[in-house]
């Protein structure tokens, strides 16, 4: 099983939550495999995914930067970060960034 075919029901997990052993692979090795595969870090890869769905949230739906917040389980300063601008600059553009 290749590093980028999980199931899509682990996508949204919390990098800190997941079950190594699930794969039968040790925490490092499975973050050598998925970098090897895929260039870029499992960590990284887990973050450009919440920030792809909070765009997609902000621009589809009325909910608050905070529900959204909460739903997904990041912060303003990740998102300004990974983005470029802030939830709040992002939702009330016509432009998408990300």
């Amino acid at each position: 099983m290749s590093a980028v075919s999980f199931p899509s029901a682990r996508l949204y997990c919390d990098y800190r939550e997941c079950s190594y052993s699930e794969f039968n692979l040790s925490k490092s090795y499975l973050n050598a495999i998925f970098k090897k595969n895929t260039n870029t870090s499992l960590i990284n890869y887990f973050i450009d995914m919440k920030m792809k769905e909070a765009c997609k949230l902000l621009c589809s739906t009325t909910y608050t930067v905070k529900i959204i917040a909460a739903d997904l389980g990041y912060f303003s300063y990740l998102f300004k970060k990974t983005v470029g601008v802030s939830p709040t600059e992002y939702r009330s553009s016509n432009k998408i960034f990300y």
